[in-house]
């Protein structure tokens, strides 16, 4: 089969108005035919799935106003046609988010993408020899869009640090294994995480212009 498949650490950040499932994304030129008629190595395909579900870990169940490693820790895998890999190339171990996906697919379509910031996404596909070392050791601030519990993921999606606004409670997990462990939260973490919290949820704010009652 001409074709590979990537498979890479992804979380649910800023969750995205897209439904879970199977997309398909056609990597021929836009004037050629449709992917529906040239299938096989023409098409590039992704599963991904937007958000988690407790379902009975540590008595927890749902997704609603919680950001549990279950929660944030969500499949992302894509296939790709072979005749891209000559040009595109992606760290697959390093962590990934919701946000990337969007500028993923126009990688993937043959678009150049202007370098962007937070909160924009970046694409995980990049030309060979490009530095995505970042994504490894860049912190990342994921948000429940229910309610207002925030967290800190660090160590390339390794370390998770919750800010829970709703239960008025923090927490703070290790995910360097399959069973994600909970270890205690330090004064420092507190302090540290919390300032990243206000600090990227007020430039979310100031991008839309929004400001909060006294």
């Amino acid at each position: 089969m001409e074709s590979f498949c990537v498979a890479l650490q992804h979380a649910a950040m800023l969750e995205l108005a897209m439904p879970a499932g199977f997309l398909e994304v056609s990597t021929a030129p836009v004037t050629s035919t449709p992917v529906a008629d040239k299938k096989g190595p023409q098409a590039g395909m992704g599963v991904l799935e937007e958000l988690g579900d407790a379902l009975g870990e540590a008595k927890r169940w749902g997704h609603a106003y919680t950001l549990f490693p279950e929660i944030v820790r969500v499949p992302l895998l894509v296939h790709i046609p072979s005749r891209l890999r000559s040009r595109l190339t992606a760290d697959v171990d390093a962590a990934s988010y919701s946000t990337d996906i969007t500028p993923s697919l126009y990688a993937l379509l043959g678009y150049t993408l202007k370098p962007t910031e937070w909160p924009l996404g970046r694409s995980l596909f990049v030309p060979p020899g490009t530095d995505v070392s970042w994504r490894r050791h860049e912190p990342a601030l994921v948000a429940s869009s229910y309610g207002a519990v925030y967290g800190v993921l660090r160590d390339n999606g390794q370390s998770l640090y919750i800010a829970d606004g709703v239960n008025v409670r923090d927490y703070a997990y290790d995910l360097h294994g399959l069973k994600p462990l909970r270890t205690g939260v330090t004064p420092e973490a507190r302090r540290e995480n919390r300032a990243f919290i206000r600090e990227h949820v007020g430039a979310l704010a100031s991008m839309y212009h929004f400001t909060p009652a006294p």
